[in-house]
């Protein structure tokens, strides 16, 4: 695979995807380019990309079936699907997801939780596991071929519930030249916007998969934080702090998770 190609436009086809009609769609897995992404929100929902994430914009790599977006968002709507049908693609996404959750959530049972839901192909209990991820393609191949996920979420999600976001991380590392080629602006990826965009994406996610089902309600998602370091920044979000506990059916998507309510009793629960 080879360097971008910074001045490549990308075609009317490519602009025009609808991404919701796919993720409906699709059974387990959709895949676009993050311009053509953040062309369908702007254009539908009124999401607008940060400047760090313009950035990324109109970067290109080639492989043998001809250029493509170097940096693609992969919505995977059924996890179990994904480990046991996805294609070579889809697993070096996981492994990229699993990759980048254990760098930032590091006690062994968290790793052990995330390396089970991302891995398991015991499972088969019908529950809707999803995962969000922005990734690229460097410029070499090493450990998990030429693909770095820099940022993920995973949940889980239930129509007419709602969802429970059990992780969420954004890569430590730079947009370096080293990886991206001499276009790359050597910036961190965290503090682009890209945990708030991949927030909303996942919400969306589960709104266009449950709300055939509810067309009137969006459904809230839930998830916890540590209440000094991170409240704040999902406040920012617009999540808003729950004061009378969950739901017990989404409290039933959190243990689904793994996360048990013992594991989390000094920390804030926000929806």
């Amino acid at each position: 695979m080879t360097d971008e190609m910074s001045s490549s436009q990308p075609t009317d086809e490519e602009w025009r995807v609808d991404v919701r009609e796919s993720i409906v769609t699709q059974d387990f897995c959709s895949i676009f380019g993050l311009d053509a992404v953040m062309n369908y929100m702007s254009f539908n929902h009124s999401i607008i990309a940060t400047e760090g994430i313009e950035r990324f914009f109109e970067k290109q790599v080639h492989d043998w079936t001809g250029p493509k977006p170097r940096f693609r968002v992969a919505f995977i709507t059924n996890i179990n699907m994904a480990i046991t049908k996805g294609s070579p693609e889809v697993k070096q996404i996981l492994n990229g997801v699993e990759s980048l959750l254990h760098t930032v959530f590091r006690l062994k049972s968290d790793k052990t939780n995330i390396t089970r839901l991302l891995t398991s192909t015991a499972r088969n209990d019908d529950n809707l596991y999803a995962v969000v991820a922005i990734f690229a393609n460097t410029i070499h191949t090493k450990g998990n071929g030429n693909v770095e996920v820099v940022n993920a979420s995973l949940g889980c999600y239930e129509c007419n519930v709602g969802a429970y976001l059990g992780y969420l991380a954004t890569s430590q590392s730079r947009y370096s030249t080293s990886k991206y080629g001499k276009s790359a602006d050597g910036n961190e990826f965290q503090r682009r916007g890209l945990g708030q965009l991949v927030v909303s994406l996942f919400q969306f996610l589960v709104f266009w998969k449950s709300y055939r089902k509810d067309k009137n309600k969006v459904k809230p998602i839930y998830l916890h934080c540590d209440r000094v370091k991170r409240e704040a920044t999902f406040l920012k979000y617009g999540f808003t702090t729950c004061t009378k506990g969950i739901p017990k059916r989404a409290a039933a998507l959190q243990h689904l998770l793994g996360i048990s309510s013992g594991c989390i009793k000094d920390l804030g629960i926000i929806h």
